[in-house]
């Protein structure tokens, strides 16, 4: 896929960074960063889900929340 045809199926790419800093001896932790609002998601610490993410109900509108306008910045600090 080349020219306008690629640049179209990488603004739908799905985009992530997410951060995620363990303290052993304290058994905290802290997940930060971003992402898109497309698709659902959970992140675990062990068998703890530490972040959940639920995307729209809307299939048009999940398949827009991938367009790179910023995207959803969580920030969790939990126990584990």
């Amino acid at each position: 896929m080349g020219g306008v045809g690629a640049t179209i199926a990488s603004e739908f790419a799905i985009d992530y960074t997410l951060n995620i800093t363990l303290n052993f001896c304290a058994r905290t932790g802290e997940l930060s960063g971003q992402h898109d609002g497309y698709p659902s998601y959970s992140v675990f610490v062990g068998s703890q889900s530490v972040y959940d993410y639920q995307q729209t109900s809307s299939q048009i509108l999940g398949a827009l929340a991938l367009l790179p306008l910023g995207g959803i910045q969580p920030y969790v600090s939990f126990d584990w």
